[in-house]
């Protein structure tokens, strides 16, 4: 672990410390004034901290960083993301190898850690850079699926936390319902509601409930992606890498005006699309449950089955996908959730002994990191870099992927004997 730490902070906390010794402290200047205004009473969302678009529990929870000056605070809070990369890393790592079938061992699970971090290096780098809480979210995956097995209530807990944080998280529920997960899924209503009234504490109810729902307004800003309208978020317009983005740029070029028969028309057809996008990606994957024998409707037979656990960390991952790909507000830099998913591409890439299984995955893993990591940054690759996030190629590469992992993942889920007759 200490070499996972060492290596995530040889390839990505030189140019946040240097971001920092600049007095550039990026988005994490948002957090630290909207903390400073939940310490003083403030307001969370106006005055210095105006960019803030977060639930209340981030600022509520980062108020102690408030008693240092802002340079300290950010040098702390890039300590403590590097932490939480390297406890993410690593434990995505562990579960994938266990996933995958294979024997654990300290050295495999430090080169499957390795290997992953490599494939989004250029994303946590970014998180990095911009001081953002990314890296909270792809730890809180990796306990969520770590105890979704044996501890319901910390896997609830977990995913309750990071949902107050970023809503997307909250995509992780109509899932556990789908599995029958009860436990899990109640758990983790409990928690979002005790993690969303925590800063009631320091608040009081009525200015908290105030405090969600101006969160809730500013999400709903940034989420907007209707292209015909005038003050359409501008993550929507430019920054959107995901293919909800791409599809609302595509449709709403040469729109001209914000008619509203033809603004709810293009509305309309863009929903269509994602959709039916969404529902291809969804076929193919059906098709495959359904050669290698495994339900989608009902609980898997036997949770603690190996083919069980491999099929619930492939499903997890394709959760992460999910969010990624068609949420209305997904940037380059969100990707940085893929660590758990390229960790187990890459643990399932030694597993398997067949080539025919191996060759697509691998084609897969660097096609994904090729849509992550190029075209390169600077003002020589700066035209082809915004086309490439308009097409929302990262994206689309990242669907690929995620077929390939089903392909090669998927195991042939054993079928129950018959019932022994009576004599």
């Amino acid at each position: 672990m200490i070499a996972v730490a060492l290596g995530m902070a040889a390839l990505s906390a030189g140019g946040a410390l240097s971001w920092i010794a600049k007095g550039s402290y990026h988005d994490f200047e948002q957090f630290y004034f909207a903390a400073l205004a939940m310490h003083d009473g403030g307001e969370l969302y106006s005055g210095r901290s105006g960019g803030y678009v977060y639930p209340p529990l981030t600022a509520y929870a980062l108020m102690p960083l408030t008693a240092c000056p802002l340079r300290a605070a950010a040098t702390i809070w890039l300590g403590m993301n590097l932490a939480m990369g390297t406890a993410a890393a690593w434990l995505a790592a562990r579960e994938a190898v266990r996933s995958a079938g294979l024997a654990a061992s300290p050295w495999l699970t430090l080169g499957v850690a390795v290997v992953g971090t490599l494939v989004v290096a250029d994303k946590i780098r970014s998180c990095l850079d911009q001081g953002q809480s990314d890296l909270v979210m792809v730890l809180a995956f990796v306990l969520g699926l770590r105890w979704l097995r044996s501890r319901a209530w910390a896997a609830g807990a977990a995913l309750g936390l990071v949902a107050n944080i970023k809503y997307a998280t909250l995509a992780v529920l109509p899932y556990l319902v789908l599995r029958r997960r009860w436990r899990t899924a109640g758990w983790m209503v409990a928690w979002v509601i005790v993690f969303a009234m925590l800063p009631a504490l320091h608040r009081g109810w009525g200015r908290n409930l105030d405090d969600l729902g101006a969160a809730v307004g500013a999400l709903s800003r940034i989420a907007d992606t209707d292209a015909t309208h005038a003050d359409l978020a501008p993550i929507a317009r430019h920054r959107g890498v995901s293919v909800t983005s791409a599809v609302t740029r595509w449709l709403g070029r040469g729109a001209g005006g914000s008619g509203s028969g033809g603004g709810g028309g293009r509305s309309t057809l863009a929903v269509l699309c994602i959709v039916g996008i969404a529902g291809a990606e969804a076929l193919i994957a059906a098709v495959l449950y359904r050669r290698r024998g495994i339900p989608l409707l009902r609980p898997l037979s036997d949770p603690s089955a190996t083919c069980a656990r491999r099929v619930t960390a492939l499903e997890w991952s394709g959760l992460i996908v999910a969010v990624l790909a068609f949420s209305p507000h997904t940037e380059g830099r969100h990707m940085v959730l893929l660590l758990p998913v390229t960790c187990l591409a890459v643990a399932l890439l030694v597993a398997e002994r067949r080539a025919a299984r191996r060759a697509p995955l691998a084609a897969g893993l660097i096609l994904l990191w090729l849509g992550l990591t190029l075209p390169p940054g600077g003002e020589r690759f700066h035209a082809m870099l915004d086309a490439w996030r308009a097409a929302a190629g990262a994206s689309w590469c990242m669907l690929l992927m995620y077929l390939t992992l089903l392909w090669t993942g998927l195991p042939t889920m054993p079928v129950a004997a018959p019932p022994a007759a009576r004599p």
